[in-house]
């Protein structure tokens, strides 16, 4: 029966990735509310 047969595909283990990313931003006020600024 083709619902008792296992799929060709190998499982996929492990955790998936995760990233985080960081900025300082520019320092000053010369650019406290530009898009520059990450922290806008």
């Amino acid at each position: 029966m083709a619902l008792l047969r296992r799929s060709k595909r190998p499982e996929r283990r492990g955790t998936p990735f995760s990233a985080l990313v960081v900025g300082i931003g520019n320092p000053g006020r010369e650019y406290e509310r530009s898009r520059h600024n990450v922290g806008f």
